[in-house]
C-alpha cells in the first residue's frame, strides 16, 4: 500500500526536529518518495493508523499530521519525472490483498481485514502463533515489607 504522509509543524523548530521526523518516515518501510518539504509517499503494509502512530510521538501540540492511503487511480502535476516513475512502480496493494487475490474464494475471507490491523508482510500476517506470554512477576522472597536498616 502507498500512503501519503503530510505534516505541518507549528512554531519555531530546530533543524534536528525536522531531520528526526524525516528519518522516522523513511524508517517506516525503507520504500519512500519525498515529494515536497512536508509531503512524503511511503510504501508499507502498515495501516494508516499504524503509520500515523509511528510519527505522531515526534510532534507537539498544535502540529498537524495527515496520513492517507493512495490508490492506483492518482493524478498529479508539478512532480518530477523521478517521482512519477516512483508512483508508477508501486503495486498499491497490501501484502494481504495480493495474497487474497491469488487464493480461491473460500480462503479470501480469511485474509479480509488483515491489512487494517497494521501487520507487515511475513509470518505474523499469515497467522503464525502468537509470541509466548511474558513470565509472571513473582513476589519478593521476603514478602512485601522490606526491612530498612
Amino acid at each position: 500500500m502507498v500512503h501519503l504522509v503530510s505534516y505541518e509543524l507549528k512554531g519555531y523548530r530546530l533543524f534536528f526536529e525536522y531531520t528526526r521526523l524525516a528519518e522516522a518516515i523513511k524508517e517506516i518501510s525503507g520504500v519512500w518518495c519525498h515529494i515536497r518539504e512536508s509531503k512524503w509517499l511511503v510504501e508499507t503494509d502498515f495501516s494508516t493508523k499504524a503509520v500515523h502512530d509511528r510519527i505522531a510521538p515526534l510532534t507537539t501540540v498544535g502540529d498537524i499530521v495527515l496520513v492517507q492511503r493512495v490508490y492506483r487511480d492518482w493524478t498529479a502535476s508539478g512532480l518530477t519525472q523521478e517521482q512519477v516513475d516512483w508512483l508508477n512502480g508501486r503495486s498499491f496493494q497490501s501484502f494481504t490483498e495480493t495474497i487474497a487475490s491469488l487464493c480461491p474464494p473460500p480462503m479470501k475471507a480469511a485474509f479480509a481485514g488483515l491489512g487494517a490491523l497494521g501487520l507487515k508482510p511475513g509470518l505474523a500476517s499469515l497467522g503464525a502463533p502468537p509470541a509466548p506470554a511474558p513470565l509472571p512477576i513473582l513476589p519478593p522472597p521476603f514478602g512485601s515489607a522490606l526491612k530498612r536498616w
